[in-house]
């Protein structure tokens, strides 16, 4: 539908415009609404401590991301990755 004045279509009303931002960035919403519940749960969830103690868990993940990354973007698949850092984690628990 379009204006018949300016021939421009109609600004979409302010919750239509809402609900697709949360349609287009279901994965943030959902993260921050998980952030949100765990915060009211747990008082020592946003403290920086607790931040810190989660990058350095998600750090070896991240690592790995990265480099998984540039091998699909040379365009090969190499599925050992997951197997060869959860030898190295036991390896280390050892």
């Amino acid at each position: 539908m379009t204006d018949i004045t300016t021939g421009a279509a109609p600004a979409p009303k302010i919750g239509r415009r809402l609900v697709d931002l949360a349609i287009e960035y279901n994965f943030i919403v959902i993260f921050l609404i998980v952030v949100a519940v765990a915060a009211v749960l747990s008082p020592n969830f946003l403290t920086p401590i607790n931040i810190a103690n989660l990058f350095q868990q998600a750090a070896v993940t991240g690592v790995v991301a990265i480099g998984m990354t540039f091998v699909i973007l040379t365009g090969n698949i190499d599925l050992s990755v997951g197997s060869v850092t959860a030898l190295c984690g036991m390896l280390v628990a050892v």
